[in-house]
């Protein structure tokens, strides 16, 4: 018999996946974050709010750009 048998493979726990995310977004804010530092170099502050919107995806809720005198 040369059947193959299914073999459960074990996923990633929770810490690992957390781990690889931590990564990807620290990796995918870079440019974001260049940016908000270039904005601070020329006196603005940045302040900016993420939330989820009702399709489910991560969308900026509040970004103020402020330059105070």
């Amino acid at each position: 018999m040369n059947e193959k048998i299914a073999q459960l493979v074990p996923t990633k726990s929770d810490k690992e996946i957390a781990e690889e995310l931590r990564k990807e977004l620290a990796e995918a804010a870079k440019p974001y974050l260049d940016a908000c530092t270039k904005a601070n170099s020329l006196g603005f502050v940045v302040n900016s709010h993420f939330g989820i919107d009702p399709f489910g995806r991560c969308v900026i809720i509040q970004l103020n750009l402020l330059k105070y005198y």
